[in-house]
């Protein structure tokens, strides 16, 4: 707040919603896109890898506070990908939600996902199941 001789001028700083990093491990790209395209305009940031090489990388750039795993992938094995993210220590208390066609839950679940997505996910399934998990993180802290 500043004044002058015949002016007040006023500045407001509004503190911007932060983006929550979300990595999307999957090999198809196109499964990427449509998720950075239903996550635009949301408190979500979409942060991708379609290798495994490109995985580490993500994690030390971006320090995902969820991610969304592709068990189906030609280079690596889905499953034995999520019990390494949980033994990793910038992952181990990361939200990890298993996404694929197959209805596999269940099997998600036991080996430590938090959650699940079945293919085709549609927009506001997705973005519920993030706010869930958001919460969820929200929670433990």
């Amino acid at each position: 707040l500043t004044a002058g001789a015949d002016r007040l001028e006023v500045t407001f700083s509004v503190p911007a919603l932060a983006q929550v990093p979300v990595l999307v491990i999957d090999d198809n790209a196109d499964t990427i896109r449509l998720f950075r395209r239903y996550l635009q305009e949301t408190r979500y940031s979409v942060v991708s890898a379609l290798h495994p090489a490109d995985i580490e990388r993500q994690i030390a750039r971006h320090q995902p506070r969820i991610i969304i795993l592709d068990v189906m992938m030609p280079e690596v094995d889905g499953w034995e990908l999520l019990v390494r993210l949980r033994q990793h220590t910038d992952t181990h208390a990361a939200a990890i939600l298993i996404c694929s066609i197959l209805p596999l839950e269940n099997l998600a679940l036991l080996l430590g996902a938090n959650g699940f997505l079945q293919k085709p996910v549609l927009p506001q399934e997705l973005l519920s199941r993030l706010d869930e998990q958001l919460a969820q993180l929200a929670d433990e802290f």
